[in-house]
C-alpha cells in the first residue's frame, strides 16, 4: 500500500485483530469467572467484527484471519477473502 492513510489504517486493524483473535484462541484455557469470561470474548468477537467492517468498507475483499497472527505487514501476503464471506 503506497499511501500511508490506507496503510496505517490496513496495518492498525490487522493489529487489532490479531490481538482479538489472541484473546480468543487463548480465553478458553483461562480459568476465572465465567461472566466476566463471556464478557470478554463477547467484547473480543464484537471488535474483531468491526475491525472487519472497517477494512471491508475501505478495501473491498481482505484477508480473512480467524485465529491469531503475530505480523501485521504478513496478512498483506495472504489471500483476499469475498466482502460477503468477511460480512458472515
Amino acid at each position: 500500500l503506497s499511501n500511508s492513510f490506507f496503510s496505517s489504517a490496513w496495518i492498525g486493524h490487522y493489529i487489532g485483530i490479531g490481538r482479538a483473535n489472541g484473546i480468543l484462541d487463548r480465553i478458553g484455557g483461562v480459568a476465572f469467572d465465567a461472566t466476566l469470561k463471556n464478557q470478554y470474548e463477547g467484547e473480543a468477537r464484537f471488535l474483531r467484527a468491526m475491525f472487519y467492517f472497517n477494512l471491508v468498507r475501505l478495501f473491498g475483499d481482505v484477508p480473512l484471519v480467524t485465529s491469531e497472527i503475530n505480523d501485521p505487514y504478513g496478512a498483506s501476503n495472504l489471500t483476499r477473502t469475498p466482502a460477503a464471506e468477511v460480512y458472515a
